[in-house]
């Protein structure tokens, strides 16, 4: 695939316009990079027992006994069980077995 580049010539009356739009649009940019760089990142939030079942595709009463048994990663607000994406993923794959570059042989 080959790309083409379209060259538009200047006068010498259009080059402080021209050098005007690329000042604006530089400034644009690094606008938009302090922005980037300095964004809040973003919160992990508590999911629920019904939510961790979908992820990790196991029943509810399943995830109460990996819970009773502390083989789950979750916290619990007085009765309440609350669990994180992230940390029940890494769970998953911790367990992995087969054939992948991480198996024990």
């Amino acid at each position: 695939m080959e790309t083409q580049k379209t060259k538009t010539k200047l006068s010498f009356e259009q080059v402080p316009e021209a050098v005007a739009h690329l000042v604006d649009e530089v400034a644009n940019l690094k606008e938009l990079v302090r922005l980037q760089v300095h964004a809040e990142p973003e919160k992990r939030r508590p999911i629920s027992i019904q939510q961790a079942s979908k992820i990790i595709g196991k029943a509810t009463q399943t995830i109460y006994g990996l819970v009773s048994a502390k083989k789950i990663p979750y916290y619990k607000q007085g009765k309440q069980l609350y669990f994180y994406e992230d940390e029940l993923l890494a769970y998953i794959e911790s367990g992995k077995n087969g054939g992948g570059s991480n198996s024990k042989q």
